[in-house]
């Protein structure tokens, strides 16, 4: 992709402890100037998709969630204060204008269904 200034960065849902399905990263703008950010999940057209398996929450600091629960993401359904589930496979969050120097913690989880009798993360 013709990108400027932008990083892709490809993340797996899997245990970074086992058996939790959870794992998490930072979104940082390490400039001077703030930035607009979004988050983008993107699952394979492949079936059964990952949301056969169970579902992807995503957890956000309080005040940023605050926030974007206003602007109504695609592709998301919010399941608490500060958390939101994937209610499609392709789902995009903005997370506004990050100022110079932030960071925010972004922790996702996998809960598998209850109704499946064979799951990948048993």
């Amino acid at each position: 992709m013709n990108n400027n200034n932008i990083v892709w960065k490809n993340v797996d849902v899997v245990d970074d402890v086992p058996g939790t399905g959870r794992t998490g990263f930072t979104v940082a703008n390490h400039g001077k100037e703030a930035q607009d950010v979004r988050l983008r999940f993107t699952m394979a057209d492949a079936e059964p998709s990952l949301l056969d398996w169970g579902r992807v929450h995503v957890h956000l600091p309080a005040d940023l969630a605050k926030a974007l629960k206003k602007a109504k993401p695609r592709g998301t359904k919010w399941t608490g204060d500060a958390s939101f589930a994937l209610a499609e496979r392709r789902a995009e969050v903005s997370l506004g204008r990050l100022p110079g120097g932030a960071l925010v913690p972004v922790d996702v989880r996998l809960v598998a269904a209850t109704n499946q009798s064979c799951c990948l993360w048993q």
